[in-house]
């Protein structure tokens, strides 16, 4: 595929994406329970957590940090599925946007370092 062309459908599926309202370019804040969602390194080191549906999150590169604000985003998702951790399983940024996913954990009280 040439080049103009992949330049093309990076763009057309933004657009998409932002008609359909998944990206915000906005400063995104942690909530209250987002601050309490925890980073799991190796969920594996925790069997008594219980893994949730995945879930992906999609922010357009700004002058804020896309980064922080994607993680921050998902572990507010992350509270709001009750989840009490996160692992995040992959993150992309390329010119336009950064991606996120991540599996969120419901944790026993102790376990997994709460």
């Amino acid at each position: 595929m040439n080049k103009l062309l992949k330049t093309w459908l990076r763009f057309f599926s933004l657009l998409i994406f932002l008609v359909l309202g998944g990206c915000s370019p906005h400063l995104v804040e942690l909530t209250e329970n987002g601050r309490q969602i925890e980073r799991l390194k190796d969920p594996s080191q925790f069997p008594q957590c219980r893994q949730l549906a995945l879930i992906r999150v999609l922010h357009l590169n700004s002058p804020h940090n896309s980064y922080r604000q994607a993680y921050n985003d998902l572990r507010n998702r992350v509270a709001n599925v009750k989840g009490t951790h996160l692992y995040i399983e992959s993150s992309i940024t390329n010119e336009l946007t950064t991606e996120m996913k991540g599996v969120p954990y419901q944790c026993p009280l102790n376990e997994a370092g709460q």
